[in-house]
């Protein structure tokens, strides 16, 4: 079963999406789309605070980097959680797990 969720990240801030589904690590698809001029970047972390402490966590840049056109990267690392981060635009995420 696949499950997908669609966040819309405000210009200037970032959210946390914990990537446990049905009680284990998957790997996961994500789609970054920035608004026009903007930016956006992926980071996951392995840590068990990423979730509820981020900032605490460590993160670590998806393969892309920041990236100013929709892009999409399957990540296959156990990470705990992602942070999808949106620069002077408003950004729209996609997270999609098997």
């Amino acid at each position: 079963m696949r499950k997908s969720e669609k966040f819309t990240v405000l210009a200037g801030s970032s959210a946390v999406v914990a990537l446990m589904y049905g009680g284990r690590l998957a790997p996961v698809t994500v789609v970054a789309a920035p608004g026009a001029g903007g930016a956006a970047l992926v980071e996951t972390s392995h840590s068990p605070a990423a979730i509820a402490s981020p900032g605490t966590a460590v993160w670590v840049a998806w393969d892309a980097g920041s990236v100013s056109a929709a892009t999409a990267r399957t990540l296959y690392a156990d990470a705990i959680a992602v942070r999808l981060t949106a620069t002077t635009q408003t950004a729209v995420f996609e997270v999609a797990s098997k």
